[in-house]
């Protein structure tokens, strides 16, 4: 079914630009914004899901593994690949258009109520908690947008937080290095609640277990560091299933990634791979995959767009392979790198290299290239516009991503070159980190 125009009116209005000095430094506007609807969150059991990796598709699981106990689970998540609704789900499903209106519509009369501004991610959070109460959800996953101490995810009142590997990304936005974005990341630990995480490096570990004493919280760790696809998104899961519900055994169902994270496709004797990852660990990850499943084969061509604050080269250097040949290509928004400024930062050395123009434009050339191993990969949003390209998702939801990404594009750019956060620490209150 095709949206109407009164969402796309509604979805304009909740999505505000980008301004990096405003985002938040307290929960305060949050809270706020809440009481002024009723304060969903206090009627909602929920999980919150932190972490650098495998947030959404450790929030997929759990919903999945919680909804087979016959139970009514509603999953925040994000980013999304099509369309904004994606990001809102009831037992597997969107949001309808009419209720996201409807939504929206008491989320920014409350906001005016309050007297708060709202970022994008706070009234989408709001938004989503709201529904999720007047659903009458028996568990609410939520995932984490950046950090978590300052999220607006952190205002639910969860009683139990996962943490997925912790690597150092956002770090303009979170103190710059990656002790700072650790004790971030644990400011989602609930007081006196419980707390799993994946395994971490010595450094995190120590962190969060200097926070979770802090807290009074109980935190487990899980095994060693696995490098697989999706293994430990699924011990972080089962984890928090058997911790949630204690006396029921794991449903023993297949669970089933969200699209775009290792999605494999076949066609026209082509072999597609799409995946969203865009950090050092995910790029270890793939080379690791590929070798497996591509050994003495043709060439992988890898179709690469990343945005300006991921590391590139970290990403790219596992992939630097004469076996690998990368199309270096763009994405729509203000934060994506040019085809140029990718090959720079990537400091390729043995992989052959072109750069295209756009992202339509190389999924286009792909599927008629001599390649039969397709890679599509760095950026979330290059696997959506793959995804469209290849014919994967109907006309209608095409049309809605379309539209989606010219709301977004308009709305999202930034609008101070430089600004100023600081480490959430104790010690280094007086500290500051710039952000470029």
């Amino acid at each position: 079914m095709q949206a109407s125009e009164a969402y796309f009116a509604a979805l304009q209005r909740l999505i505000r630009p980008v301004r990096a000095i405003q985002y938040p430094q307290s929960l305060t506007a949050m809270h706020a914004l809440l009481r002024a609807m009723g304060s969903p969150h206090k009627r909602l059991r929920s999980v919150v899901i932190g972490g650098s990796v495998g947030k959404g598709t450790t929030a997929t699981f759990l919903a999945q593994l919680l909804r087979a106990e016959a139970t009514r689970v509603g999953c925040y998540r994000g980013p999304h690949l099509h369309s904004w609704r994606e990001r809102f789900a009831l037992d597997g499903g969107w949001i309808s258009a009419e209720e996201f209106t409807a939504g929206a519509e008491r989320v920014l009369l409350a906001a005016s109520r309050a007297g708060v501004e709202g970022s994008t991610f706070e009234l989408n959070t709001a938004l989503a908690l709201s529904w999720l109460a007047e659903k009458d959800v028996d568990w609410a996953v939520l995932e984490v947008g950046i950090g978590g101490l300052w999220d607006a995810v952190n205002a639910a009142e969860h009683e139990l937080a996962i943490l997925t590997p912790i690597e150092r990304e956002h770090h303009n936005l979170l103190g710059g290095n990656l002790s700072s974005i650790a004790r971030h990341k644990a400011g989602l630990m609930p007081e006196q609640g419980r707390v799993i995480s994946a395994a971490q490096s010595p450094m995190v570990t120590q962190i969060l277990q200097q926070q979770a004493e802090r807290k009074g919280a109980q935190l487990t760790f899980l095994g060693r560091r696995v490098v697989e696809p999706f293994a430990v998104a699924q011990q972080l899961a089962v984890a928090a299933f058997r911790s949630l519900r204690p006396s029921e055994t794991v449903p023993g169902i297949a669970l089933i990634p969200p699209p775009g994270r290792y999605e494999r496709w076949q066609d026209q004797g082509r072999s597609w791979l799409l995946d969203g990852g865009h950090t050092a660990r995910a790029g270890q990850q793939l080379a690791k995959f590929l070798r497996r499943q591509n050994a003495g084969a043709q060439p992988n061509l890898i179709v690469l767009a990343m945005l300006r604050d991921k590391a590139v080269r970290a990403f790219v250097e596992p992939l630097d392979s004469p076996k690998n040949e990368f199309w270096f290509t763009t994405v729509p928004g203000q934060r994506a790198l040019t085809p140029e400024e990718l090959r720079q930062r990537s400091g390729l050395q043995r992989a052959n290299a072109r750069l295209i123009p756009t992202a339509e434009e190389a999924s286009r050339r792909a599927q008629v290239s001599d390649h039969r191993h397709i890679v599509v990969t760095g950026s979330l949003r290059l696997v959506a516009i793959a995804r469209e390209e290849i014919g994967l998702v109907s006309a209608a939801i095409r049309e809605e991503a379309r539209r989606t990404r010219t709301i977004i594009t308009a709305q999202w750019k930034p609008t101070e070159p430089r600004a100023i956060l600081r480490d959430p620490s104790p010690r280094s209150s007086g500290e500051r980190a710039e952000v470029s």
